[in-house]
């Protein structure tokens, strides 16, 4: 197990160095920050010795001089004994500390000289009562020293369950309060990016519910729960070993395990690779082993498992960012974040090769991590932003596809399988003689008249707030006061059928330059209740409208090829109106259209007419509601002469000459006593 564990993370075994004649160290009025290792002298004790016997064996040279190599040892249960010699020959006493300037360490003997020649024993162990036995309460071992002899032997014994790491340093009060100062600082920095890190995908996490950034905040926390264990601050904190071991177990184990679960959703390996997505599955549980392994055989056994498993899934979070980032741009930022942490990596594992760089070394895994995390932030804000595009191009393409306003309900969930009644004016449109025109011309100018056509429908039915439902063929259905509530909707209804007449009586200016054919409208309008939803399968649905109110709307637009007026519509849309002086309405017919027993007062807004007509139909408003009740009280020969002089004024005006033949024919045959002045109309 030990040494496949050296061969997996590069922190562990190391060979001390050959013996050579003593070394002191001297300590002048310059000096305030020195590294001990080239003056220091290593026994690895596989059986127990007592310092005494370890003091005893200065003159055997079983201690072998370290050489200035940084001193690491790896995982070992051997006890590490460090013996240094100092001559302080300063010009003024300073107080001095010896630093061991790595947090890990479980068990520390410090032994230092008096001037009788006896050793004094300063012992520092982890413990997990909650009270500290550290002289100075700091993440790392931090022991004063007084220098009372001309030369100061000091030997320091080392056992702990972790990598053995052995970077002493000594300095005075001034040089300890700096090197505090600096790596407060940079361990400062370091955790206010991760939990900036960890707010903003919290943010966003609470804010879209993705998965990938509820996995990934699972791994940042473990990220800064490992990084303070291992900086020492989770036990300078609780003052609890097994605690503090706990924890980094832990948190090394839900890390791998959040990173494979960020992996599968980041990545969308469940619907891209079933093969890559099984294995990942295969280990999630492989990671979560190091716990079982702690209650069962502590924290020894356990933390070398996690620390390979580190490894092994750093590699494999590289691999699979490097096959995909040639078809997944999301995964170049997730394949750059992995180089970054196992750079860091490998940095701090130059210690092992006798490499060491101040500051950069010790703080390779901070500058790893940090920038592993900060990039992975970005590829989920890139991820992001390339789903919102997508979802942006789909929205523009559904919202072609059916109304915007259903659109945004649709994709909102606020529209489900079934409808509701609500009342709701309905307008249908369509072309006149449209069959005939389809004949003379090719299919690909029938469809740009089309859409020219429809455009302005779709315009002037959105600026008055309603909504085109769908087209069929020729014709358009628009909707008012639903889906979405407005105010005065029989009123807007009515102004969009103005609108849309005289709009298209301009279109038909620019088909005419065109050589192209223009188009004559037919708009019926009826208000009342409808039965409004989403109306298929559970596989396809189309939101649509249904009911009485809608077929009535529709049998009054077909109404107005036979009174050859644009717009037509119905009593209870007159006494909807809230402003029906702002029209021009005459009322043209009493019918009963075919499956109803109800009879429809039917009347005509002509305020799109040509402006001649409509100014002689406004004039002889009166004389018109003169013919229409004497015709209504059976009184057809003077209704007769009124129409009659009304189509002599009006030839264009349809509707009078249909009343004026009326009226011949009922004074010649003279209805029954059950004649109400309405008329069936049979077809659909």
């Amino acid at each position: 197990m030990l040494k496949f564990t050296g061969l997996i993370i590069f922190i562990l075994f190391l060979p001390a160095g050959a013996s050579f004649a003593d070394t002191f160290l001297t300590l002048g009025d310059l000096e305030n920050d020195v590294e001990l290792s080239p003056y220091l002298y290593i026994l690895r004790d596989s059986s127990s010795l007592t310092f005494e016997e370890v003091s005893a064996d200065r003159e055997n040279n079983n201690f072998t001089h370290n050489k200035g190599i940084y001193p690491a040892f790896g995982f070992t249960d051997d006890i590490i004994w460090g013996r240094v010699s100092v001559q302080d020959s300063s010009s003024e006493q300073r107080r001095w500390f010896i630093m061991f300037d790595y947090p890990l360490l479980d068990d520390v003997a410090v032994y230092t000289a008096s001037k009788n020649g006896n050793y004094k024993k300063i012992n520092i162990v982890k413990n997990s009562s909650g009270q500290s036995s550290r002289i100075i309460n700091h993440r790392k071992i931090i022991i004063p020293l007084l220098f009372e002899n001309e030369i100061n032997t000091i030997y320091f014994r080392i056992k702990t369950e972790e990598t053995v790491e052995l970077p002493v340093r000594l300095l005075d009060s001034a040089a300890l309060a700096r090197r505090n100062y600096i790596e407060m600082f940079i361990s400062g920095m370091y955790y206010g990016i991760i939990c900036v890190m960890l707010l903003y995908n919290l943010f966003i996490y609470l804010t879209l519910r993705d998965k990938s950034y509820l996995y990934y905040i699972l791994y940042l926390v473990s990220v800064i729960l490992g990084q303070l264990g291992l900086d020492g601050y989770l036990y300078e904190f609780f003052n609890n070993d097994i605690l503090d071991k706990g924890i980094r177990v832990v948190a090394g184990s839900t890390g791998i395990t959040s990173v494979l679960f960020f992996t599968i959703y980041y990545l969308n390996i469940k619907e891209e690779s079933k093969k890559l997505y099984r294995l990942v599955k295969y280990l999630i549980p492989v990671a979560n082993l190091p716990v079982l392994l702690f209650v069962i055989f502590g924290f020894h056994v356990a933390i070398q498992l996690t620390l390979i498993l580190f490894v092994m899934s750093a590699l494999f979070f590289l691999s699979i960012g490097a096959m995909k980032a040639m078809s997944n741009p999301a995964a170049r930022y997730y394949l750059l974040a992995w180089v970054f942490m196992l750079g860091g990596v490998i940095v701090f594992g130059l210690k092992s090769a006798n490499i060491f760089i101040p500051y950069v070394t010790t703080f390779s895994l901070h500058v790893g991590s940090a920038m592993e995390v900060t990039i992975l932030s970005f590829a989920l804000g890139y991820r992001i932003r390339r789903l919102q595009n997508e979802k942006d191009n789909v929205t523009e393409v559904f919202g072609k596809a059916v109304a915007p306003e259903i659109r945004d309900l649709l994709l909102n969930g606020n529209i489900k399988l079934g409808g509701d009644d609500k009342k709701a004016t309905i307008l249908f449109s369509d072309i006149r003689n449209f069959t005939v025109l389809s004949e003379k011309y090719s299919p690909e100018k029938i469809v740009s008249i089309l859409n020219r056509h429809f455009e302005l429908v779709s315009r002037i039915v959105h600026e008055e707030k309603g909504l085109v439902n769908k087209y069929i063929g020729d014709s358009a259905l628009a909707l008012f006061n639903i889906p979405l509530s407005i105010e005065n909707h029989c009123d807007r209804a009515l102004n969009s059928a103005i609108a849309i007449v005289e709009a298209s009586r301009d279109l038909n200016k620019k088909f005419e330059m065109e050589g192209l054919p223009g188009l004559k409208l037919g708009i019926g309008i009826h208000t009342g209740d409808v039965l409004a939803g989403n109306i298929g399968s559970s596989s396809r649905m189309e939101y649509t409208v249904i009911g009485d109110t809608v077929n009535t709307a529709s049998r009054i637009e077909q109404l107005t090829k036979a009174y050859r007026t644009p717009v037509l519509t119905t009593e209870t849309v007159i006494h909807c109106l809230v402003n029906p002086g702002s029209y021009l309405i005459r009322e043209i017919d009493l019918v009963r259209l075919k499956g109803k027993e109800n009879h429809v007062r039917v009347f005509e807004v002509f305020n799109a007419d040509e402006e001649s007509l409509r100014m002689r139909k406004k004039e002889s408003l009166p004389r018109y509601n003169e013919a229409r009740e004497l015709f209504l009280s059976r009184k057809f020969t003077d209704s007769l002469i009124l129409f009659e002089e009304l189509v002599s004024e009006m030839p264009e005006d349809h509707v009078v000459k249909i009343m004026a033949d009326r009226c011949r024919k009922l004074a010649e045959t003279s209805p029954g006593e059950n004649w109400t002045g309405s008329v069936f109309v049979s077809s659909k």
